[in-house]
């Protein structure tokens, strides 16, 4: 499932799953919002929205007055893209697409076994060492 991180200026990382059911996320600083973030400076009671349409997840600013940073530059709408740095007010925004972040599961056994075989190597050295 694919989420969205958003970082305000102290370091704080806030993550939510984006919805994909067609429903439409509003961001800001009301307690009305999908996600409410009152204490980030700058943030509009209703500063923007993350929709999923054909193309992608799509970032809007919700107000005129809104401003919105795709990679440092105002945009009026624009494709989230994993890694790539979206500013709303002094906060952060950053997006993932968690099918293609996530590492394959290990099985335990397998793991097991490579403990085992990491265990055995640093004694072959001893043995073959000639006193």
């Amino acid at each position: 499932m694919a989420y969205i991180d958003i970082i305000d200026s102290t370091g704080n990382d806030y993550r939510y799953q984006l919805p994909e059911d067609g429903s439409v996320l509003l961001i800001g600083s009301a307690e009305d919002c999908s996600i409410s973030l009152p204490h980030i400076a700058d943030l509009l009671p209703q500063h923007c929205t993350i929709s999923l349409q054909p193309e992608g997840y799509v970032i809007t600013p919700a107000a005129p007055e809104a401003t919105l940073l795709a990679e440092g530059q105002p945009t009026e709408a624009a494709v989230l893209v994993p890694h790539a740095v979206y500013n709303l007010g002094s906060a952060m925004l950053m997006y993932n697409d968690a099918v293609v972040e996530t590492a394959p599961v290990v099985e335990e056994a397998p793991a097991a076994e490579a403990e085992e075989a990491a265990d055995e190597e640093p004694a072959e050295p001893e043995k073959k060492k000639k006193k």
